[in-house]
């Protein structure tokens, strides 16, 4: 008898049909984890641009607003009545934004003084509709500027609801 070298024609569709199934499983599981990251990205940019208008509302001691809208953030500052753009920056066009401002005063304060501001980010959904998925963060800035992403479906005292 002859021994046998390499794999016969079972064996290898055996092995396709095995590897076919586990990535037809996993598939779906990658896909998500893309999707999330996208929004926690978006998240993540906005966060900095928010750190940054604190900061050059502090440098240079005047309001300095962010502006947020549809695949858009851009920081402001109003000098002498010219609206001057001192950063700007483009977000995944799949995240939709809430339009809005937030405005950091020259102490680096929120504007009007006293004024807990938020934008919501969603992936998929409108985020008006941020209570009915798990594809929501939420900057949110404190009455002091601390600028924190946040999941709007865990309260405030939750593990995890802002970071």
């Amino acid at each position: 008898m002859k021994s046998q070298r390499g794999w016969g024609l079972i064996e290898v569709l055996l092995v396709v049909t095995l590897v076919g199934t586990g990535m037809a499983l996993g598939l779906p599981t990658v896909a998500d984890v893309l999707e999330r990251s996208r929004l926690v990205s978006a998240a993540a940019d906005l966060e900095h641009a928010a750190r940054v208008a604190r900061s050059e509302a502090l440098k240079r001691n005047t309001t300095v607003v962010l502006t947020a809208g549809p695949g858009f953030w851009q920081v402001s500052a109003d000098s002498t009545g010219d609206t001057e753009v001192l950063h700007a920056g483009g977000l995944d066009a799949r995240v939709a934004l809430d339009s809005g401002s937030i405005a950091f005063s020259g102490s680096g304060l929120t504007h009007p003084v006293g004024a807990q501001l938020s934008l919501d980010l969603a992936l998929g959904v409108d985020p008006e509709n941020c209570a009915s998925t798990q594809r929501c963060r939420r900057l949110q800035v404190d009455a002091g500027g601390l600028a924190r992403i946040c999941d709007p479906l865990k309260g405030s005292g939750q593990w995890g609801a802002c970071s």
